[in-house]
């Protein structure tokens, strides 16, 4: 079990409102050209088809059972895995992080 800062990139359409999603270190990171270093991504399934409620330029805590393991989404690879319990606001400083 870990617990993992960083910024949401959504594997789904709709609303901010996801059950899986690409965490990354920087919200400027996109999956667009060029995206993130696998080594630095994430990606997050959340347990039971949860919905987790996140805003795109927000730092979160993921925390869940992480697994070096590469998947492959329709946008890009990731060396990481994780079966994600819970997702929480990030409080205080994270790098490229907007001021509140």
């Amino acid at each position: 079990m870990v617990r993992i800062a960083g910024y949401i990139v959504p594997l789904e359409d709709g609303s901010h409102q996801v059950s899986e999603f690409l965490l990354v270190p920087y919200p400027t990171d996109c999956i667009h050209v060029p995206p993130p270093p696998t080594n630095q991504i994430v990606h997050v399934k959340m347990e039971k088809g949860k919905k987790v409620i996140f805003g795109s330029v927000d730092a979160y805590w993921a925390t869940g059972q992480l697994k070096i393991e590469r998947t492959e989404s329709v946008f890009v690879e990731s060396s990481f895995f994780m079966n994600g319990l819970s997702l929480e606001p990030y409080q205080g400083f994270f790098p490229g992080r907007r001021w509140k």
